[in-house]
């Protein structure tokens, strides 16, 4: 039921967002069911992401599969330049 509700307020003009994914119920199943137009990452998957090259690598990833899908992405916890840079190389829309 609320997904066909998001859908009416998308036909209204409405943007739809997706917070928090990476943690709970917000995962790539939500993504492909709800028709969303941001995603917003957690920021359980940015921290970290400027000295440890695996979570470099998960974000990254994860960023790609949904700027192939259309999504705009909103990178959770840049709190340095560093991580804005990364941020921004992913595609990142704030």
């Amino acid at each position: 039921m609320i997904i066909e509700q998001m859908a009416i307020l998308k036909r209204f003009g409405f943007q739809i967002a997706i917070d928090d994914f990476g943690i709970g119920n917000s995962n790539f199943s939500r993504v492909e069911k709800i028709e969303c137009d941001y995603v917003k990452l957690d920021k359980s998957l940015v921290i970290g992401i400027d000295t440890n090259q695996s979570k470099r690598s998960i974000l990254k990833a994860i960023s790609q599969v949904l700027l192939s899908l259309g999504k705009k992405t909103v990178f959770e916890g840049i709190e340095n330049a560093e991580l804005e840079s990364i941020a921004i190389d992913y595609g990142a829309n704030f």
